[in-house]
């Protein structure tokens, strides 16, 4: 798969501290603390942390990361629109009617009264359903700063 154009490379903020502090600033500005929905886990599950139930628009591109360098660049082509199903401190869940556009990718989240949050991701699966949309479950990888 070719990526196109690159972007100017971004900080690749891997902290789980910064990710902590952005996961909770994107539930925050679309939650309120009463409607937090816990997803249960149960023993088959390999979750580190929670997930809550959260469905918001948000904008996928492809991007390449390089780990060691800790950088990321996002590449020229079309983003994809989706909507979160979940998010937990480790990963998120996404609803999206076309398939990703690459296996690490930048999802943007625009927060009412603040600027965006852009956290860099893994894909780890990713399903067509029935209805012909698609299903992605993905790893965060860290922040885009």
């Amino acid at each position: 798969m070719t990526l196109g154009t690159l972007a100017l490379a971004q900080h690749l903020n891997s902290d789980r501290f910064a990710v902590r502090g952005a996961v909770t600033a994107i539930r925050n500005a679309f939650m309120q603390l009463d409607q937090l929905q816990l997803l249960t886990v149960d023993g088959s599950e390999r979750r580190a942390s929670a997930r809550v139930r959260l469905h918001v628009p948000v904008n996928i591109t492809a991007a390449v990361v390089e780990l060691a360098q800790e950088q990321v660049q996002s590449a020229d082509g079309p983003s994809i629109s989706a909507v979160t199903r979940d998010i937990s401190l480790g990963g998120l869940g996404l609803l999206h009617s076309a398939p990703m556009p690459s296996q690490r990718a930048l999802v943007r989240f625009d927060l009412p009264g603040d600027g965006p949050i852009q956290l860099v991701i893994e894909v780890v699966w990713s399903n067509r359903t029935d209805d012909g949309t698609w299903a992605s479950g993905a790893r965060i990888l860290g922040l885009a700063s």
